[in-house]
């Protein structure tokens, strides 16, 4: 099944593809007349975007039986 071409897509593609040519947030969001936070929501969404953090699940602890005194 091919994914429908819409213009949420090509926004984002230009944001991804702008990105990757080094442009700042700012400048992308100049350039396609779109808000900065629209950039970033879409750059995080990619875990691309600075200063978000990723989510990570701790790491679980071990079972231990108390020692018997």
């Amino acid at each position: 099944m091919k994914a429908i071409k819409t213009k949420e897509n090509s926004v984002t593609s230009a944001i991804l593809d702008l990105h990757t040519k080094g442009l700042t947030n700012k400048e992308i969001a100049t350039t396609l007349n779109k808000r900065y936070q629209h950039v970033y929501n879409t750059l995080a969404r990619y875990e691309i975007a600075p200063n978000v953090a990723k989510v990570v699940e701790a790491p679980k602890a071990e079972a231990t039986t108390p020692k018997a005194k």
